[in-house]
């Protein structure tokens, strides 16, 4: 196996001792550490392979396929739950891809569930370090047109699969303060959350966001965001209104703040996971059937 691309450290900046801070560097866009997409897929595989993922080549274009891994829930396992975990849509968000090989290497997912993990289904955008495409298609506002061959690939893909119990996608916002989410769950207004629950995991290797209005739209001044379920109120969806439509009505979007150090990002998407699947199965059970 090759050397690991990132080992994470204590969640603040080399040689400092007090809470994280920006970096201040993000002002116009990225600008912060870029990844070798290659290396870190390789690394994915061997990874994936040992902890019993089945891996899988969605042939995209020449040179360019999707990754996938699927690994069952161990048997006799009563009910399983069905998670779904994608990164790298956006190919100026290393912190994803790099929380997936995070997750592998620490053993962090469930055994007792069916997961599906789409490791970065923009590789030919983070050699570019873009947002989009080569061809300049912002893949997560592609998934009700499908003009660009990954998303069509990928959409290709979720329907040979069965409805997910959870969808977690894994994104970064140069411009946050602190880490945020989008919560699309209109079935199930338990008391107690699992967005809450994200947010409380993360608030211990991360700053929230706390700001009434993140990117355009309100919040609840403690990172969380409901959107709008409505498909038709936004005409270019993104991947988490396709997998709303489709294939799950409980889908969290999580933001890593990117103007912060690449090793609390990639920490604070790793809480944000582990304690959406393991929280997953006790939160379905407690919530009310659908409507």
């Amino acid at each position: 196996m090759q050397p690991s691309i990132l080992r994470l450290g204590a969640a603040s900046a080399p040689g400092q001792t007090g809470p994280v801070q920006r970096f201040g560097r993000n002002t116009d866009g990225y600008h912060g550490k870029t990844i070798d997409i290659s290396r870190v897929l390789v690394e994915f595989r061997e990874l994936a392979a040992l902890r019993g993922f089945i891996l899988r080549e969605l042939p995209v274009s020449a040179g360019c396929c999707l990754l996938t891994a699927h690994r069952p829930a161990t048997a006799g396992t009563v009910e399983p739950r069905r998670l779904y975990l994608s990164a790298g849509i956006h190919g100026d968000e290393p912190a994803g891809p790099l929380a997936c090989l995070q997750l592998l290497r620490e053993n962090l997912l469930p055994n007792d569930a069916n997961v599906w993990i789409c490791p970065c289904l923009n590789p030919r955008g983070f050699p570019l370090n873009s947002r989009t495409t080569p061809e300049g298609v912002d893949l997560n506002r592609d998934y009700n047109h499908g003009l660009a061959p990954e998303v069509r690939c990928h959409t290709q893909w979720l329907q040979e699969l069965p409805r997910f119990d959870l969808t977690l996608l894994l994104h970064e916002d140069w411009e946050s303060n602190g880490f945020y989410l989008y919560e699309l769950n209109p079935d199930r207004q338990e008391p107690t959350t699992l967005a809450g629950e994200i947010i409380r995991a993360v608030s211990e290797v991360c700053p929230i966001e706390t700001a009434l209005m993140i990117d355009g739209r309100p919040s609840n001044g403690a990172g969380v965001i409901h959107p709008p379920t409505d498909p038709a109120s936004r005409p270019d969806w993104p991947e988490a209104f396709w997998l709303f439509q489709y294939r799950s009505r409980r889908n969290f979007t999580v933001e890593a703040p990117s103007d912060f150090p690449m090793d609390v990002r990639v920490q604070a998407l790793v809480r944000a996971v582990h304690t959406a699947f393991h929280g997953a199965q006790r939160a379905s059970t407690q919530a009310p059937p659908p409507a």
